[in-house]
């Protein structure tokens, strides 16, 4: 492919608009996207109000409180009423990152300054699960630290007895999920929080997809405590372009005492142009996705959200009677958050999965236990008749892998 180059003379809106609007068309729209990862729904009141807010900031750049105070203001409520779910107590700070990835990154970022600062600093782990994000181990790559991943229990959660005969005295950091991207489940925070004050370790939260757990709670759903009421915990992160259905590129991270802010904020004073001082690895910030955030957050208030919850708990139910009507397919793992997992002793789910992306529905899918799994993340069912379609076109390619008229590509599962 020849490189793209700045053409020669600029053109006008409705030719570059023409353009743009092709590149879209192969999309797959993401209203059809149906419980595939990159989608969220947040209804379209507060995605219309996100878009509006948007465009107030369009074009403009946070970078300190003194030239734009709204972006501060703006943050500092989104980061208020990250706490206040989290059960945060007096002192707690929370630091808005770009995604989960430095939301975990920065999480291990302070366990291990705050371990240099305690004198441990000859070969650092981190003691982790098999069911913990990647993410873990792309921070210790790029921070120098070893990781050591230990197989989940019997029942898919993270083994914390394991983890606990993992750890040395160099180690640094600890982490559990809530939920496991893997399985959809809560992993045991108490008993994790537990250990960690046993052994004086770092205890990280992942709790990315976990915004909507304390609505999912009001909704009736038995979720157990996770953040910080547990003793233990030392940070959370929770993206809020997931579950609180803000738009890409804001997460959160959130940690229990203040004071250690520091060993996650960089500061430099020995540049010709003055200070320079950031508590996130981005230097400036746009203010229209702070002010997407902070519009959607109050467009759907507590209310919204746990309406948002028992439509969730209802598409539970609603994906278990079509499952029910395709005797091939069942349920992998019983769905306790916002996940739902399917696979089959008799079908290649494989083929399955493929044959519904086909069909416009992207669909994910990975060995579970050896065998292949689909991985389904759910929003509410807003439009009766998509849902319909989707259910129809699953039980058609059900039909055709049953028939022996659709095999799998031989493709594996792969992550971006």
């Amino acid at each position: 492919m020849p490189r793209t180059t700045l053409p020669a003379r600029g053109r006008v809106w409705k030719n570059l608009e023409q353009q743009l609007l092709a590149m879209r068309a192969q999309d797959l729209p993401w209203h059809q996207g149906l419980f595939f990862f990159y989608w969220r729904r947040p209804g379209q009141a507060a995605q219309l109000a996100a878009r509006e807010a948007a465009s107030l900031f369009y074009n403009q750049l946070y970078i300190g409180e003194a030239k734009q105070p709204s972006g501060k203001q703006l943050g500092d409520d989104i980061a208020d009423m990250t706490l206040d779910l989290l059960h945060a107590p007096p002192g707690a700070s929370c630091a808005l990152t770009q995604g989960g990835t430095e939301s975990i990154f920065t999480g291990v970022l302070v366990a291990r300054e705050r371990a240099r600062a305690r004198g441990l600093a000859d070969t650092p782990n981190l003691v982790i699960p098999n069911t913990a994000h990647p993410a873990f181990d792309k921070a210790a790559h790029f921070l120098g630290l070893q990781v050591r991943r230990v197989p989940e229990g019997p029942d898919r959660r993270a083994d914390v007895r394991a983890l606990a005969q993992a750890m040395d005295a160099h180690t640094l950091l600890t982490a559990v999920s809530a939920p496991c991207y893997p399985y959809g489940l809560m992993d045991p925070v108490a008993e994790a929080g537990e250990l960690a004050r046993a052994k004086n370790v770092w205890l990280h939260v992942d709790a990315c997809c976990s915004f909507l757990l304390p609505f999912l709670r009001e909704a009736g759903a038995d979720i157990p405590a996770y953040d910080f009421s547990v003793p233990g915990v030392d940070s959370i992160s929770v993206d809020l372009h997931k579950f609180a259905f803000a738009p890409p590129g804001i997460s959160s991270f959130s940690l229990r005492d203040g004071a250690n802010h520091r060993y996650h904020t960089f500061h430099h004073d020995a540049w010709s142009a003055g200070t320079y001082e950031t508590d996130t690895f981005a230097g400036s910030r746009t203010t229209d996705v702070f002010a997407a955030t902070w519009t959607v957050m109050h467009t759907l208030g507590r209310s919204g959200y746990v309406d948002v919850a028992r439509q969730i708990r209802a598409t539970v139910t609603a994906l278990e009677q079509v499952l029910a009507g395709i005797p091939d397919l069942e349920i992998a793992v019983a769905p306790e958050t916002m996940f739902f997992l399917v696979s089959s002793t008799t079908l290649d789910v494989a083929a399955v999965a493929e044959g519904m992306t086909e069909r416009g529905y992207v669909t994910v899918w990975y060995e579970l236990g050896g065998r292949p799994t689909i991985h389904l993340i759910l929003d509410p069912i807003d439009e009766p008749d998509d849902f319909a379609a989707w259910a129809g076109a699953l039980a058609e390619v059900c039909a055709e892998v049953r028939a022996g008229r659709r095999l799998r590509s031989g493709a594996e599962a792969r992550y971006a």
